[in-house]
């Protein structure tokens, strides 16, 4: 797990993925990126600010989560379109 602890993702989640909630996680926690902590882990309809881990930049570049800037989208090697407009 590699951390940038000064960068932040700013992303949305994009259909059915379920992106663990790593910080959660490791405090033993059940919780999915961007989902209400309930079953069936409905999605929250905003925008999501993560911490810049390594497996989160690994599920914007596999498509699980979606850049909501330009410098999210760089920072995790992928291609940026103004969505939010």
């Amino acid at each position: 797990m590699k951390r940038n602890p000064k960068k932040q993702l700013h992303v949305r989640v994009f259909g059915s993925a379920l992106v663990p909630d790593y910080e959660a996680q490791e405090q033993g926690q059940r919780r999915f990126v961007g989902r209400h902590p309930q079953h069936p882990w409905p999605i929250v309809d905003a925008v999501i600010t993560i911490p810049a881990r390594s497996e989160y930049i690994q599920h914007v570049r596999d498509g699980e989560l979606i850049p909501w800037d330009a410098e999210t989208a760089k920072l995790c090697g992928v291609f940026y379109a103004e969505l939010n407009s």
